[in-house]
């Protein structure tokens, strides 16, 4: 039946069936490409995660809209609900987050803002797999300067990014911030809620009005 059904089509009209049946395997093609790169994601995730967030195995983030919790090593799905019941990581952040107000070569960004999670400059570099180009913000420095991962100036990843020394503005619920960049992190991606720029003691002082989270950092998981 379904034989001579076919003959009939290609009977009345061979191009028509041609195209149907060639829209229909592109079609299971986009689907099996699509599954398949779905589980190459998931499969490169674990290292991915390890790698972005080494040497830490572990955070919880708190205050922020993007609170959560999390693991980077591979651990059964249990193991990666398990709550973190210590109340002060090895290592913490206070974290502002504020969108950026910026305009290469003057032209407005379309689509949803750039969000910039800002913390105080650390004593060493906490991304062990982040190479530093430039230097972190001086305490001491008389005005406000900043450091900044590549991938918290691009937009889905892509775009220019100003140049050391340049200006960034970044606008919160109770004020705005602009300072100076004095390096860039090699990092294109964090995991939500780690913070992407830092900024000297001076600068994170006049954000004392804005909302106040915090993320706690483990070397080993507790």
């Amino acid at each position: 039946m379904l034989f001579k059904l076919v003959l009939k089509s290609l009977s009345k009209g061979k191009a028509r069936f041609l195209c149907a049946m060639l829209g229909v395997a592109s079609a299971v093609g986009a689907v099996a490409f699509m599954f398949s790169l779905t589980a190459t994601n998931d499969a490169q995730a674990p290292h991915t995660a390890r790698y972005l967030t080494a040497p830490w195995q572990a955070w919880k983030i708190d205050g922020l809209e993007m609170r959560g919790r999390g693991r980077s090593s591979e651990k059964s799905g249990e193991e990666k609900r398990a709550a973190i019941t210590k109340e002060k990581g090895d290592k913490v952040f206070d974290l502002v987050g504020m969108t950026i107000d910026y305009r290469p070569d003057g032209r407005v960004l379309q689509g949803p803002p750039m969000i910039a999670v800002i913390s105080k400059t650390p004593k060493e570099n906490p991304y062990k797999n982040a190479m530093l180009e430039g230097r972190f913000p001086d305490n001491n420095a008389s005005e406000f300067e900043v450091v900044l991962t590549r991938g918290t100036m691009k937009r889905f990843g892509r775009g220019k990014i100003p140049q050391i020394g340049e200006s960034v503005k970044f606008v919160g619920q109770k004020g705005t911030l602009t300072a100076r960049i004095t390096g860039y992190l090699s990092l294109e991606k964090l995991p939500m809620g780690f913070p992407g720029a830092f900024v000297n003691d001076k600068a994170f002082a006049t954000l004392e009005k804005e909302k106040h989270g915090k993320l706690h950092l483990w070397k080993t998981p507790p």
